[in-house]
């Protein structure tokens, strides 16, 4: 975060069941604001987006990343979704959240 003032600016990755969750504590932390929203079922990331505030909803991470300056990814996926997530982060330099278990196995996790 760059200044007391800026909020630390989130981008969450999923809707399903658990995220509820993650939106709830992310709307909770003073300090940080949820800018955006990713699910491959985009009805799904509208509804999320909504009901918590959050102004864009995107259904693939890239175009997200691509228009919000962020500050962290918290994904919030099952872990055969986590590998590729994960390496998108990496090569934009965008520290993450990661749900456990991280991948799907060890070697899935170590690659």
């Amino acid at each position: 975060m760059s200044s007391a003032q800026t909020p630390l600016r989130v981008l969450a990755v999923g809707a399903g069941y658990f995220s509820q969750y993650h939106y709830q504590a992310w709307h909770n932390v003073k300090g940080a604001q949820c800018v955006g929203i990713v699910d491959h079922d985009i009805d799904k990331a509208r509804d999320v987006a909504a009901r918590w505030g959050i102004a864009q909803a995107y259904e693939s991470i890239e175009p997200a990343l691509a228009a919000l300056q962020v500050d962290l990814v918290d994904l919030i996926v099952p872990p055969q979704s986590q590998r590729e997530l994960v390496s998108q982060c990496l090569a934009n330099h965008l520290p993450m959240i990661c749900q456990k278990p991280f991948g799907v196995d060890l070697a899935d996790a170590i690659a």
